[in-house]
């Protein structure tokens, strides 16, 4: 099967992350399951904070917007070297994690122009250059007061 990937197209990792009640200050559990690529060659879960901003940009060909995603926050939950054959055996990377999250850092939310977003990020560079990156996103809620 991997020759099979391998001859006619890049294949793409599969995952699945769940976590529980996500909290400031508070103990989060996260357990994922990833199904590398042939050619990945590392596997990298991190709790990620991020501030996306948008900015309007008015030109002759009407209004768009930019966005720029600034990363305040990040813990590494896991970090894994892939046996250039794992993905020939065709078995899951399995794992579970617990951390705390700091409490003076911001809560999740959203605005028109602004947003902090919090994710579980996987990362899987690959053999042949470049990196798969799958975002799994989480709500933040403040510290219970």
């Amino acid at each position: 099967l991997g020759w099979l990937s391998r001859t006619f197209g890049q294949s793409r990792p599969h995952a699945r992350v769940t976590a529980t009640a996500a909290r400031l200050g508070a103990r989060l559990e996260v357990d994922w399951s990833v199904e590398p690529a042939p050619d990945d060659t590392l596997v990298t879960i991190s709790l990620v904070g991020a501030e996306v901003a948008r900015k309007r940009v008015s030109a002759r060909s009407g209004i768009s917007v930019v966005t720029q995603r600034s990363e305040f926050f990040t813990v590494e939950l896991s970090r894994q070297a892939l046996a250039p054959d794992l993905a020939l055996e065709g078995g899951p990377i399995i794992g579970s994690r617990t951390t705390v999250v700091p409490a003076a850092l911001v809560p999740s939310f959203v605005a028109k122009l602004n947003e902090i977003a919090w994710a579980v990020v996987i990362e899987l560079p690959r053999a042949a250059g470049g990196t798969h990156r799958l975002e799994f996103p989480l709500t933040m809620r403040p510290v219970r007061g």
